[in-house]
């Protein structure tokens, strides 16, 4: 209990060790196309019509030798290959057409006084990192179908697949420093799931510990951004002009993650965890623990009025002076981190994490200016086309 660090290690005892086993090479393959028209329609002297529609689709991703799988709680393991039980890992979101429209009217017909009002819908896309790497996303190669799972009495499973990526621990046991014997167990059957107790049956040793994957929403929705703006701007001068503006927006069906394995409260710890997970409860599949699951459960909004006073170049001078009043609500933003998984407290209700945005700034005030300097005839316009600049923002 006294040892140190150094006296563990000559005495072969090793706090942690891992390796990879498998090939994580992925020859991938994904695509996005969109199209869209635009026109603009002048309906009178003073009113201009903007009207656009923009369809987007994206296919599922792809893989070269079809080592991508999923979690599905209607497979025999809940584990599916595609190429094998599948076609496709998801399927794709057929429906993201993306209307704008736009109006500008020239209250006066002077061109002094202008009314803008518009709205629009913008889609997101699948990142190829959140399918294939990020801890906030899915792992579609490394979804365990090649695995030997084990069920609590011992007894395994045909493996669903063939993808066997993964890592190998040591814990916390002693190294063996016999003369060609592995450090690790690499042989066959070495990557497993279970439940990680003693099995049931007697004489059949302790069960693999569970293995935690990382998939995605088979019916996954893209999420998409409704947009709308209503605004006024009046030039008091031909240089000084005032905008004011209503800006608003609703994301919709944003992505995020959530564990579809989630253990009821309880006492901590990996057994305690486990043996309160619902797939464990069921006895469907005791093998899995965290099922961390790429989906589309999350909202945002932001209202904000702004304000912008603009005076361009009169005598040398041009400042502009612009503040923003703003309120910014989601389920997830950068505080969650980008290695947190599941990316809500509570999987079973991720709106409760609804609040305010990291980025939630109320008041933005901003004050910019340019000087410049006059200048005088001399080599290389050495004193020519100088400015000084400043800016402020509160």
């Amino acid at each position: 209990l006294s040892a140190t660090a150094l006296q563990d290690f000559l005495n072969g005892f090793a706090s942690s060790g891992s390796i990879l086993l498998g090939n994580p090479r992925r020859d991938v393959d994904i695509n996005q196309f969109a199209g869209y028209f635009q026109d603009d329609w002048r309906i009178t002297k003073r009113v201009i019509l903007n009207i656009g529609l923009r369809y987007e689709y994206q296919p599922p991703i792809t893989e070269t030798n079809n080592l991508f799988g999923n979690f599905d709680p209607n497979s025999p393991t809940g584990l599916v290959q595609v190429g094998k039980q599948v076609s496709e890992p998801y399927h794709g979101d057929h429906n993201n057409f993306a209307p704008r429209l736009g109006v500008a009217w020239d209250v006066t017909g002077k061109g002094t006084t202008v009314v803008r009002a518009g709205a629009g819908i913008v889609y997101t896309t699948l990142p190829l990192i959140s399918l294939i790497s990020t801890p906030q996303g899915a792992q579609l190669g490394g979804i365990p179908t090649g695995f030997k799972l084990v069920q609590p009495n011992g007894s395994t499973l045909t493996s669903p697949g063939t993808i066997s990526l993964g890592t190998l621990s040591l814990n916390n046991s002693q190294i063996p420093w016999a003369v060609n014997t592995p450090v690790f167990n690499t042989a066959a059957g070495a990557l497993s799931c279970g439940n990680g107790l003693v099995a049931t049956a007697p004489g059949t040793g302790t069960n693999p510990p569970p293995c935690a994957i990382h998939g995605i929403d088979p019916n996954i929705k893209y999420g998409y951004v409704t947009t709308w703006t209503l605004g006024i701007q009046h030039a008091f001068t031909a240089n000084l002009t005032l905008n004011l503006a209503y800006v608003g927006n609703h994301g919709s069906d944003l992505p995020g993650t959530i564990d579809l394995n989630q253990p009821t409260l309880g006492a901590k710890g990996t057994a305690a965890e486990q043996a309160r997970r619902p797939y464990t409860l069921s006895g469907q599949f005791p093998y899995m623990a965290q099922i961390t699951t790429y989906t589309s459960n999350q909202r945002s909004n932001y209202n904000g009025l702004q304000a912008n006073l603009t005076q361009r170049v009169t005598h040398g001078m041009f400042f502009s002076l612009g503040y923003t009043w703003a309120h910014s609500l989601d389920v997830q933003s950068t505080d969650g981190g980008q290695n947190v998984s599941p990316s809500v407290m509570n999987s079973l209700q991720p709106g409760l994490d609804y609040g305010n945005s990291s980025w939630d700034i109320r008041h933005h005030l901003s004050l910019a200016g340019t000087y410049l300097v006059p200048g005088h005839k001399s080599p290389g316009q050495m004193l020519e086309g100088w400015q000084i600049n400043s800016s402020v923002t509160i």
